[in-house]
This record gives C-alpha cells, structure tokens and sequence, in this order.
C-alpha cells in the first residue's frame, strides 16, 4: 500500500506527488514505527532505538522493511521527508525553516533534495517575481516526475 504526500500550487492545482510506501497494517511494529517518522520526522533516532522501542529486533525490523516496503529503513525515511519537504515548500514556507523542521541544516538539505530530486528545493518555492499574484511554483508536476524518473533510472544503473 502507498501513502501519497500532495502538495497543491498555490492558486493553482497542479500537483506534486511524492510516493511513500507504508505498511499494510499486517505487522504492528513495523505500522508504530512508520507512523512514529512520519508524524515526527526530523527526529533522528538510530535504527536500533526505533527496533528497541517497538519491540523487534533490528535484524527483524530491517526484514520488514525490506520486504514489506520495499526499501531499507534510511532510505524510507528519506522518502518521507521528501514527500513533507516538497508539500512545504509548494505551500510557500522556506527552505531554511523546512529544512531545520526535518533536522536538516539548511546546506545539508538542499544537498540531499538536490540528489534525492535532481533539482533545488527552491525550485519548488514559489515564484515571489512573478507578476501573477498566485505566486506559481517554478517545477511542473511533469517535470517533477521526469526529474525522479531521471535520477531514479540513474541511480539503477550505478
């Protein structure tokens, strides 16, 4: 099952779509823990603590992960702070004050964005010198989706 995070343009309705993979209820452990990041994702607790704290170990959970979501714990993570960044910043706030909110400095971020995305996060702030009072974002939906297609066929090849 996916969770999708959306984001809509200001003024507009043109969306952005991160998908995130979450669990499908069958394992409550793993359901705490998916949860747990996704309300509180500027936390940085290690793996081991988020096993320790529901109750598995981490081998097990790293398991779960795995084959459930289909991806490790670090790299679902990053997911999701994907999905909350580019919903932020399509919303208008900034891309220091969304990066401090997910436990990020403000160069760390970008660097991460830039190489999770294939492009800057204030590519989907909006636009403050446009003439329309809207403020529309600078990255189309097509060209956010033809972005992480790009830097995810990139990333399969390596």
């Amino acid at each position: 099952m996916a969770y999708r995070l959306v984001a809509l343009e200001p003024g507009h309705a043109a969306r952005y779509s991160q998908r995130v993979p979450l669990p499908d209820k069958s394992d409550r452990r793993l359901d705490v823990l998916c949860r747990a990041v996704i309300e509180n994702p500027s936390i940085d607790i290690s793996f081991e603590q988020h096993a320790a704290s529901v109750g598995a170990s981490v081998r097990t959970l790293a398991r779960l992960f795995s084959q459930t979501l289909g991806l490790g714990f670090a790299e679902w993570r990053r997911q999701v702070q994907l999905a909350i960044a580019v919903s932020k910043l399509a919303e208008g706030h900034s891309v220091s004050a969304v990066a401090r909110a997910l436990g990020y400095r403000p160069s760390s971020f970008s660097d991460m964005f830039r190489r999770a995305l294939g492009t800057s996060p204030s590519d989907f702030s909006p636009d403050i010198r446009s003439p329309n009072p809207s403020r529309r974002c600078r990255v189309s939906g097509a060209e956010m989706r033809t972005r992480q297609q790009s830097v995810h066929n990139s990333k399969a090849d390596v």
